[in-house]
This record gives C-alpha cells, structure tokens and sequence, in this order.
C-alpha cells in the first residue's frame, strides 16, 4: 500500500513474525532503490493461572491478568469444565473471576483461556477443584421405654449440611437397599421399636444441594427379657411365687404369670407390675408354674 505520512497502521494479525519492508517515492513516483525493513513478532496470549475454591455452596475461579508485553489486549477469557471443546464453554466474561454453584462431587478440572482483541486464543490453564462430601457420622444408640434413640456427630463437607438422612435395614442390607424412615436438621432421630431382632441403621448428611455424603453405620441389637428365677413359699392356705427383676432392650412393664405343663398350653393365671404373686392352693401334689416379663 501507498501511504503520504511517515505511519501505517498495520491492523492485527496472527501471532507470530511479520517482515515490513518500506520504501520513499517521490511525486514522479520513482521509487527508492533501497528498502528500510521492520520485523514485528505477536505472541499469542500468554496462559491464564486459575485457582479454584469452595465457599458455602459456590465454587469460585480466579485469575491474575495476563501479561501483554508483545502481545494484544485482552478482550475477554473463557471459561470451560472437563475440557475445552465448545460444549464444554462455561461463559466468557472480561473479568478475571467466575462464580458459579458446586453441583459435583468428588475432583472437576476447569480451564481457562485468554482471547485478545484480534480473536488469537492463549493455550488453557488449568485447576482442579474438589468438592470432598461430609464424612461418616459416628452413631451412637439407646433404648429408652418403648423408643431407640440414635445420636451422630456433626459433619460437613465443602458444602454445608443442612440436615441428615436416617436409613433403617437388616444387617445384611446394604445402604441403597435400606429403607428411609426421616430426615432431621439435628444430631438425633428417635423411632418406635416395632422390631425383635438385630437391625441395622445409617445416617447421612445432606448438603445443601442435595447431595449426599458418606454413610455412617451402626448394628443395633435386641435383646429379649432374660428368664426370671422363680420361687415359691406356702403361707396358710396362699402359695407365693416370686422372682427377680429382669431386663431385656426395653423396659419390662409387666410380668404374666401361668400355670401347666408346658408354657404354651399353660394357664394364664394374670399380669403383675410387680415381682410377686400369691394364689390360693386348690390342688394336690405338683404343680408347675410360669413367669415371663413383657
């Protein structure tokens, strides 16, 4: 190109080197037989250096502005997660920042690229952000009347906790297969004993996305009334049966006393609260009785 004044504007151009080579011409239009050259070197942007953290239930991106030194300005940087194809594009902003909600578990790589104002793209840098889920709760159980209480400790992941999945199986079920009996804001969950056998519990905390942290498990046994020691005395015409209190998982409330040969066909002879009964002696020879606490 011909120009009348000691300047040219060039425009941009990919990176890389670039020879100009300028010459005079007079108003004949004779050139001059020497050329004056220039070499002009553009570098593509240089790598951004992201670091990533988790903050309550964002994740956040952060960068220091590339170095423009031989270079173009900076129009804006991309945003990308779990590589740099275009469905992979997160957002293109102008600042050196971005923020957005954690709905991942576990390690997530983002990248980010430079574009500078003639559309030339820097290579990507990039950062590995994890979102470690709350660890295990430690479980702790007792019964109490007709109850079994379950206490936990607190635990949080990069996200905060918002409340905690109760689960309730057999010991051999696994978590998935367990079935959800509540959820609570709290450290403990209390739940009516329907059952006579080992059980087993989790307890989960979820954040506040929804997301699920690690299990905690606890095996809770259950164990009958023990067998009373039963004796008995004659007083005038009265017999007077009586025995120790037993315990079992729960509270015994009451004794049921019968009378026979075997316990299944005895005769119910009544409930006590207490760890005596008395009857009246109606027989002759031997007779065999049965106490059991419920």
């Amino acid at each position: 190109t011909r120009v009348t004044s000691n300047r040219f504007k060039v425009g941009t151009v990919s990176p890389g080197t670039v020879n100009y080579y300028i010459k005079a011409y007079d108003s004949e239009g004779v050139y001059s037989t020497n050329a004056v050259s220039i070499a002009v070197t553009i570098s593509a942007p240089s790598t951004p250096a992201p670091t990533g953290v988790i903050e309550g239930g964002s994740y956040f991106l952060s960068w220091d502005p590339v170095a423009v030194t031989s270079r173009y300005t900076i129009d804006y940087y991309e945003v990308y997660e779990d590589g740099t194809a275009p469905g992979n594009l997160l957002d293109k902003t102008d600042t050196t920042r971005f923020v957005s909600l954690v709905d991942w578990q576990g390690a997530k790589t983002f990248f980010v690229k430079a574009i500078d104002i003639s559309g030339n793209a820097s290579t990507a840098g990039s950062v590995v952000v994890t979102n470690t889920p709350a660890s295990a709760p430690t479980i702790s159980s007792k019964y109490e009347d007709n109850l079994l209480k379950l206490s936990w400790s607190e635990v949080h992941g990069n996200i905060p906790t918002r409340a905690y999945l109760v689960k309730q199986g057999t010991p051999s079920q696994t978590f998935t297969q367990a079935s959800e009996i509540g959820r609570v804001k709290g450290t403990a969950f209390t739940v009516d004993v329907t059952w006579n056998t080992t059980q087993k519990f989790w307890v989960t905390a979820v954040d506040e996305h929804g997301n699920l942290g690690t299990e905690g498990p606890k095996e809770v046994s259950f164990s009958a009334p023990s067998i009373p020691t039963l004796q008995s005395s004659f007083l005038g015409e009265q017999v007077k049966l009586s025995w120790a209190a037993v315990t079992g998982s729960l509270t015994v409330s009451e004794y049921e006393l019968r009378r026979g040969s075997t316990f299944g066909a005895a005769t119910v002879l009544g409930k006590v609260d207490g760890t005596t009964f008395s009857l009246k002696v109606d027989w002759g020879g031997t007779q065999k009785f049965w106490v059991v606490g419920i």
